[in-house]
């Protein structure tokens, strides 16, 4: 029954290992925002959150990860 509580010990630990190793390279890969500088960013997937940006193209964007990746720099927030 000993041999059993450290096999779950030891399983506890990889597991917590795996899910902290997974987080960080989740955020590290995925979950890059555009640079205050902006820049294009086409491959970028994008959260569908409502915090509207005016770009100098006249273009309303619902964010500014949306702005981002269509190219576009300079953009403002629009305040309702």
């Amino acid at each position: 029954m000993r041999k059993l509580n450290k096999f779950g010990k030891g399983l506890f630990v990889v597991g917590v290992g795996a899910v902290v190793g997974f987080g960080a390279l989740a955020q590290s890969v995925d979950a890059k925002r555009p640079s205050a500088g902006g820049g294009c960013l086409p491959g970028v997937y994008c959260l569908d959150v409502w915090d509207p940006v005016i770009c100098p193209n006249g273009q309303v964007y619902s964010n500014d990860c949306y702005a981002a990746k269509a190219c576009q720099t300079g953009c403002t927030p629009v305040y309702y």
